[in-house]
């Protein structure tokens, strides 16, 4: 009777997935639905060492996290069957988190995922998470490897979390071994790629938080990496060149510039300080927040439409092509770990987003801090905090001088270690 009070309520959440008006049918058009998705999917997940992955294309594209296999040259991939192949390394993208691999086996045709479209997900929609958590699948039972498959639903959408722009957070279990694995909705298309949990007291396990790289921003890199990356097999994220926002609230009315660079690609492109920027190409922007989620989901060299109101003036559409984030660089994987993201703004080294359960939020280190200097060094740019910060080991305790409300601090902060299952 529990079970089919629970099922009553999703049914009365999610009228769209449930058109029958009985707990009973609500309960066999969701078990019809995921058979449907376990039956067309089984064939195109990946086993990769350490984590999981998808085939995107019937000749043997795979994708899976960086952090899962992205350093290596080539991997030893498996498939449910308990077929083993050598996939190589196509191009990895570090900061969003995405390695592309590919099986060269001209005979066959793969099962794959077909990517669909992140940005029409809904909060509250049902998805599935596919992986092999805590690797129960790599014992196979009779001849088969059964990957795991877990229900919840979109819990918010455009999340920025770490490097992760903008994310697709769920509730669908996500545990160490899920990484890399597809996101998928109920008809079976991938939204996304399963890559990061929150995670409380340093228990590397589901806690109900789990995010995903979008499918789109998958999509908009895919050409780049296609092609082996930008260099070295590495794709990188983009940025506007000489752009500088101002961090103040817009209710939601855009993206204010504070600053435009001279000689920079901004200026050539004709942003003015002031500006509201309003969209990028066909995205609505409504905050600065925003605005930088949307462009990290762009590889370099990419060209935006961007629209920027200017009061009497009426809307400009300014095109600019995309240099190169000052945050693409690979952290040593031997390095501690904070666990912030920090954006440079006209005040100085703000602090964006403090990760839950890491040094940094442990040692008290807020949301909206600016950053002054680690382990008494200065830090006035991104570059300068990430090359600072890298010479630091886990376990090491260093001091992070912040100035908060006009007052300046010091905590000490024992760094942990990298994120990723």
């Amino acid at each position: 009777m529990r079970r089919i009070g629970a099922l009553a309520a999703l049914a009365a959440l999610a009228p769209v997935v449930f058109a029958q008006d009985t707990p009973t049918g609500a309960y066999d058009t969701l078990s019809r639905k995921v058979r449907a998705v376990v039956e067309k999917l089984d064939k195109a997940f990946v086993f990769f060492p350490g984590g999981s992955g998808s085939f995107i294309s019937a000749d043997g594209y795979c994708v899976t996290n960086h952090h899962v296999a992205g350093s290596r040259p080539e991997a030893s991939v498996w498939t449910a069957d308990g077929k083993r192949y050598r996939a190589k390394r196509v191009a990895t993208d570090a900061v969003g988190d995405v390695a592309l691999f590919k099986v060269d086996q001209p005979e066959t045709k793969f099962e794959f995922c077909e990517l669909g479209d992140s940005d029409a997900l809904e909060i509250g929609q049902y998805v599935i998470s596919v992986g092999n958590p805590h690797g129960l699948a790599n014992t196979p039972v009779e001849g088969k490897h059964i990957p795991s498959y877990a229900l919840g639903i979109v819990s918010a959408i455009h999340r920025a979390q770490g490097t992760y722009s903008d994310a697709v957070q769920t509730d669908a279990a996500v545990n160490p071994g899920n990484s890399g694995g597809p996101l998928l909705t109920l008809d079976g298309r991938q939204v996304g790629i399963n890559g990061r949990v929150a995670v409380r007291f340093g228990n590397r396990i589901n806690s109900g938080v789990g995010y995903a790289i979008p499918s789109n921003q998958i999509k908009r890199f895919l050409p780049v990496m296609m092609k082996g990356g930008h260099e070295n097999s590495n794709a990188y994220h983009g940025r506007i060149d000489g752009l500088v926002m101002d961090n103040a609230h817009t209710d939601g009315a855009g993206a204010r510039v504070s600053r435009v660079t001279a000689g920079s690609e901004a200026e050539k492109a004709g942003f003015k300080p002031k500006d509201l920027i309003v969209k990028v190409d066909s995205t609505p922007v409504y905050s600065v927040a925003r605005f930088q989620g949307v462009i990290g989901t762009y590889p370099a060299d990419s060209e935006v439409a961007c629209v920027a109101r200017r009061g009497e003036e009426g809307d400009a559409t300014l095109r600019v092509k995309l240099a190169r984030a000052q945050s693409a660089q690979e952290p040593p994987r031997t390095s501690g770990y904070l666990g912030v993201q920090v954006e440079e703004t006209p005040d100085g080294l703000k602090v964006t987003n403090v990760v839950a359960g890491s040094a940094a939020e442990k040692a008290g280190i807020q949301v909206d801090d600016l950053l002054l200097k680690i382990a008494g060094v200065d830090v006035k740019t991104v570059t300068a905090f990430q090359q600072e910060l890298w010479k630091h080991k886990p376990a090491e305790k260093i001091a992070v001088a912040i100035r908060r409300n006009g007052e300046d601090h010091e905590f000490q902060a024992e760094l942990g270690r990298r994120p990723g299952p």
